[in-house]
């Protein structure tokens, strides 16, 4: 190695050693500046004046606690919090920590390039008092109105207001340097928001927001990520475990991969909204188009959420298929339920539902119900144009089979009818829930057999249906009940559903006694026979009882009566055996229903040799405990043939010159224990005939 390259290495060593200390110095200095500025921006003069100045902009006291640079990091800022504008409420914002990072070399280029802005546990809480006052801050007031000044106008003529328009604000010089942000990350948000009733508070928790941008200007690119850990409204949880990814470029957001699992269920699918043609004015018209999957969910949860609670369990499967414009895009809807359960009891197997919307019309084309026994298909439309209208309401349905103790609350005596039903129903008009207003129905029901409770069995029942304006009637309704018929007017006053009157006009045909007692489930002791013409005008409301006001009459021809207890007891003490049943030609009974009874004004019965009287009340509910006068009356001829003999001083005749003598006696108490004086009666006054007749004849013999 010669000289020349030797003082040239030495030279070298010597440039190094001179930079290294150059650098070491330069990052010493660096690092001493960063010690003072962290000291300066955490005195409290600073911290005021950036308070303060942030709180004059926000219109709202806002607290900031610890700052701190970072050369490799960036900048943090701890504990910032919004306090709210009103007393009383929580705070609308608050950050445990913000760290903005950035690249130094931009600043070079007059260029200030955040790298990535990550906010830590951010708190969002918009709430509203009694009186609908947000908690956010107070917002600059807006613009004073232009003036508006008279216009001069020549003598003579009226005077008008004219418009002058206010001055345009000043125009802003460019700023020079250019921002951009690389990222935004926000870690483990949560976020509150008072919706209307019924909706109340959403809450969420644990979102995170991971975004990355690329470009500037118009041609920026936004991807990220969102992840949910739960979300609930007014505290019944709803979701849980969301995630998705997005991406946002030329105005498109595109959601993708989007998986959750909803009111107990699961949810995934896709979807993009875009902005469409601009139209005058402020607001952008979107659009939005995709498909998103429902599998098990269960829609009480949801129903809950919404303050609605009548389903106790069931699960839901559907496909949503979306394309159009916002709020109420073209879609297709295809709904499978099963084992939906509703609080009254109400079970629904199964339910299949195609639905089409477009244009604000919604049509359910088809319709496939299995539940209370039987099936329900059809198709049903409406229309969400006007939200704040009655919802116009159009289709028809099929019933089959519908099993009618399922249908019909069951009271303490078990269902009023057994039997299934069908028939179609024609549907138009209006339907509003809240206002308790139905649309008009027009069909009828149908029945080859109906078990009516304490009436026996019907067959070929026919119930047509009206109802407008929330009144039901059904017209020339008719059954064939005992081998007679049943035929007349009902109606119903639907528009308060607590409270259900009816009023019924029936005309009873030629029914048979003895077929009508052999559809019932519990035979009477007592056996009646006759064929039974009359009319029955009622009224009430469903489910009172006492409620029940009518009157009516009925007519027996060819009858009979048997097996009663007091047959027994006068044929037993009269030897006369066909009095155990005791046929007429003729009975008539008048009765009025009021308070709670049946009150009999008016029952006869007539033949050749006995004639029967009586009123009283038969009680409707509940155990149909009964109070009789009956007058128990037989012919001359027959009185002769009573034996003992003194059985007839017990007879007397209702008016004079009467060729029916007879006697007076009280029937009460329930159909299972019927009791009677009948005995007391006789004795009493068969005594009372025997003195009569001897002292006549003690009189007879002294005169």
């Amino acid at each position: 190695m010669n000289t020349r390259d030797t003082a040239k290495k030495k030279t070298g060593h010597r440039v190094g050693r001179r930079l290294l200390a150059v650098l070491a110095v330069l990052l010493l200095l660096l690092a001493g500046g960063l010690f003072v500025l962290n000291l300066y921006l955490n005195t409290s003069g600073v911290r005021e004046r950036l308070r303060a100045e942030a709180s004059s902009q926000l219109g709202t006291e806002v607290a900031i606690g610890d700052l701190r640079v970072s050369l490799w990091k960036g900048f943090y800022v701890r504990d910032v919090t919004i306090h709210s504008a009103l007393p009383g409420l929580p705070d609308p914002v608050s950050v445990a920590e913000a760290r903005l990072g950035y690249r130094l070399a931009g600043l070079f280029r007059r260029r200030l390039a955040i790298s990535e802005l990550v906010l830590k546990k951010p708190v969002v809480s918009l709430v509203r008092d009694g009186e609908g006052r947000w908690n956010l801050p107070l917002l600059p007031a807006a613009a004073p109105e232009p003036e508006v000044e008279p216009e001069r106008l020549p003598a003579g003529l009226r005077e008008r207001r004219i418009t002058v328009p206010a001055a345009p604000p000043p125009e802003r010089e460019p700023s020079a340097w250019g921002l951009s942000v690389d990222s935004l990350r926000l870690e483990d948000l949560s976020f509150e928001y008072e919706l209307d009733p019924p909706l109340g508070r959403v809450r969420l928790e644990g979102l995170d927001i991971e975004s990355r941008f690329a470009g500037v200007g118009e041609d920026v690119e936004i991807k990220g990520s969102l992840k949910l850990a739960r979300g609930a409204v007014e505290g019944v949880p709803w979701v849980e475990r969301l995630s998705l990814d997005f991406k946002l470029k030329e105005r498109v957001l595109g959601v993708s991969s989007l998986r959750a699992e909803l009111f107990e269920g699961r949810l995934g699918g896709e979807f993009s909204v875009l902005p469409l043609e601009e139209e005058a004015g402020d607001t952008i018209p979107l659009g939005v188009e995709g498909n998103l999957d429902f599998s098990g969910l269960r829609p009480a949860r949801f129903l809950q959420a919404l303050g609605v609670d009548f389903l106790a369990g069931g699960s839901i499967d559907a496909g949503l298929r979306f394309r159009g414009a916002l709020p109420l895009p073209e879609a297709e809807l295809e709904l499978t339920a099963s084992g939906l359960k509703l609080e009254a009891g109400t079970e629904i197997d199964r339910a299949r539902l195609e639905i089409a919307h477009s244009g604000g019309d919604i049509r359910a084309e088809t319709i496939q119900i299995s539940s209370w026994g039987g099936e329900i298909g059809g198709n049903l439309s409406t229309s969400l144009r006007d939200p704040g209208q009655p919802w116009p309401v159009n289709g028809r349905l099929e019933l089959k089979d519908l099993e009618t103790e399922k249908l019909l609350p069951p009271g303490e005596e078990g269902p009023p009818l057994r039997g299934k039903v069908g028939g179609e129903l024609e549907l138009a008009g209006v339907f509003l829930p809240d206002r308790n207003i139905l649309p008009r129905v027009e069909g009828e029901l149908l029945s080859d057999r109906l078990e009516i409770r304490d009436f026996g069995v019907a067959e070929a029942v026919r119930l047509p249906v009206d109802l407008r304006d929330n009144i039901l009637n059904s017209r020339e309704m008719s059954a064939l009940l005992g081998g007679g018929r049943v035929r007349g007017d009902i109606e119903s006053d639907l528009r308060d559903p607590a409270r259900v009157s009816y009023r019924a006009d029936l005309t009873v045909e030629d029914v048979d006694l003895e077929k009508l007692q052999a559809g019932l489930k519990e035979k009477p002791g007592t056996g009646l026979s006759g064929r039974v013409n009359g009319r029955a005008v009622f009224s009430g409301v469903v489910g009172e009882t006492g409620s029940l006001e009518g009157e009516g009459g009925a007519e027996l021809k060819e009858g009979s009566i048997s097996g009663h207890p007091i047959q027994k007891v006068v044929a037993g003490l009269t030897g006369i055996g066909r009095l155990e049943r005791i046929d007429f030609d003729r009975a008539d009974v008048k009765f009025r229903a009021v308070d709670g009874a049946l009150k009999v004004t008016e029952a006869v019965a007539r033949s050749e040799e006995i004639r029967i009287d009586g009123s009283g009340r038969v009680g409707l509910e509940p155990d149909h405990e009964l109070d009789f006068k009956v007058r128990l009356s037989f012919h001359e001829g027959l009185v002769r043939q009573l034996s003992p003999r003194e059985l007839r001083l017990a007879l007397r005749p209702a008016h004079p010159g009467d060729e029916f003598r007879g006697l007076e006696f009280r029937i009460w108490g329930t159909p299972e224990n019927v009791r009677s004086d009948y005995l007391e009666v006789l004795a009493r006054s068969a005594a009372v005939g025997l003195l009569e007749r001897e002292l006549r004849r003690r009189i007879g013999e002294e005169e």
